[in-house]
């Protein structure tokens, strides 16, 4: 499937596709559920802003008893299109994305505490309705290479959509899709994930904040 090389890249840039200058305080809890019935609570903090500096703290609780913590670095120089983004996760396990991302086009670089590192170039396209185009080319670790399109739309429902495609050097390709939901009555969260040959993940996830 395709390697942590090339998701954290394109995450990386669509995190940063879109700046908010505006600081921010947030404290969120509550508890989710999967499709295959696993449960639990989660807690996430965000702090600061894009330009000064956005510092994310978020765990999960689950049913067993089992935390898993993950910490989120990031920042953005809207003048130079430059941004920087570090995340540190469960075991000790680390990861580092920096690039531009400014007129259309973007290009960042990635490496990793297991040793993976690569690189990805592409370009940018919008419409009047939100939906986000983007395509280009990565290389990797282990001489793996090869190009990349993804698509992100919203409904004006509270609902979204966001899925890829990666055709690697060798023509292999795989596409994974990820549908989204909230409901505004609710602030339920519900999320499922289509992956190669048309398996669900979970059946999707359902987040319920806490009042």
């Amino acid at each position: 499937m395709i390697r942590p090389t090339f998701t954290a890249l394109l995450g990386a840039v669509i995190l940063f596709g879109s700046q908010q200058a505006a600081a921010v305080d947030l404290n969120r809890s509550g508890s989710y559920q999967t499709g295959r019935g696993g449960s639990g609570q989660y807690q996430s903090q965000v702090q600061g802003g894009r330009g000064a500096g956005l510092q994310r703290q978020q765990s999960v609780t689950t049913s067993g008893g089992r935390t898993l913590e993950r910490s989120v670095d990031s920042s953005y120089d809207r003048s130079s299109g430059t941004f920087n983004r570090n995340v540190s996760g469960v075991g000790g396990g680390s990861r580092s994305v920096s690039g531009s991302a400014q007129g259309g086009s973007f290009d960042a670089t990635y490496e990793d505490s297991r040793g993976h590192s690569g690189s990805v170039t592409g370009t940018t396209t919008r419409d009047g309705s939100g939906s986000v185009n983007r395509s280009g080319s990565y290389s990797g670790s282990g001489g793996r290479s090869g190009t990349f399109s993804s698509n992100r739309s919203v409904n004006g429902e509270g609902g979204w959509s966001r899925g890829g495609e990666v055709t690697t050097s060798s023509g292999n390709s795989y596409s994974r899709q990820v549908d989204g939901a909230v409901d505004p009555s609710t602030g339920t969260y519900t999320r499922s994930v289509t992956g190669p040959g048309g398996r669900v993940r979970g059946g999707g996830v359902t987040v319920t904040p806490n009042n």
